[in-house]
């Protein structure tokens, strides 16, 4: 979090666009993702079937949907060009008996085996909007985004009640540039149609996906309200293992104007 927030803060100070020109808004979205998420972890046994070794985090151990919080800080350096950082928090946590006997980096449960599963995710975003088309005063914008994300996963799987009890945790963060276009419609001075898209791939080693469609309306001076779509798509790979973890689902946001 902290270098984030300072690659941002530098980012900042590089901006030579006049005071008068610059927006900063702060928004806050709440978003009731639908999780769709897998696993496979031989732990060096590439004898094990798939079959055991794939496991499905909702089906087989027991993970659930949450409600997720979207942060994010927007600097408008100008009529063509904004600065964004954007945080999502991803944490899930189950306790349940496996319903099949799955391996999981080697370790087998078999059916019945209390399972405990936790997940975390920390995704940042620091991007850089340039609009090619239109200014912040005309009805239509195209632009291109260029961002760097960066994932930082925790997951571990245990089972306490096994004698001796198994644990088996996994920690990786990777930073990766991505692309993607912006599309702004604004019929009005107080409504915002807008759709944006940008990806990364890693070739043999996996791709990532981040998009949204949604409409912005500010009711009041320095307010505004916006709801839409979101659709997150991570892939990561280091064959035969991987992981896929997919979020998606409507969302409802607030932000200020400062």
């Amino acid at each position: 979090m902290a270098r984030a927030g300072g690659v941002l803060l530098g980012a900042l100070t590089l901006v030579t666009v006049p005071a008068a020109a610059q927006t900063l808004e702060l928004e806050g979205r709440y978003w009731p993702a639908t999780l769709t998420a897998q696993v496979n972890v031989t732990g060096g046994h590439p004898d094990i079937p798939p079959s055991l070794t794939t496991i499905n985090l909702k089906d087989d151990l027991g993970l659930k949907d949450k409600n997720l919080s979207d942060w994010r800080l927007t600097l408008c350096t100008g009529p063509h060009s904004k600065l964004r950082l954007g945080y999502v928090k991803m944490d899930y946590r189950a306790d349940q008996a496996v319903q099949r006997t799955v391996v999981f980096n080697g370790t087998t449960y078999t059916v019945g085996t209390r399972v405990i599963t936790k997940l975390g995710l920390d995704y940042w975003r620091l991007g850089w909007i340039w609009y090619f088309a239109g200014t912040s005063s005309d009805a239509v914008q195209v632009g291109s985004l260029l961002e760097a994300k960066t994932i930082s996963a925790d997951a571990s799987v245990s089972a306490p009640d096994l004698i001796p009890p198994a644990l088996n945790a996994r920690k990786f963060s990777s930073t990766l540039p991505s692309v993607g276009l912006v599309l702004d419609v604004r019929p009005s001075h107080t409504v915002d149609i807008y759709v944006e898209a940008s990806g990364v791939s890693a070739g043999t080693y996996g791709r990532g996906v981040d998009a949204e469609a949604g409409l912005k309306l500010a009711p009041v001076r320095n307010v505004s309200i916006s709801g839409g779509y979101r659709y997150f798509d991570l892939e990561a790979k280091d064959t035969p293992d991987f992981a896929k973890i997919k979020n998606a689902g409507p969302y409802v946001g607030v932000g200020v104007n400062f």
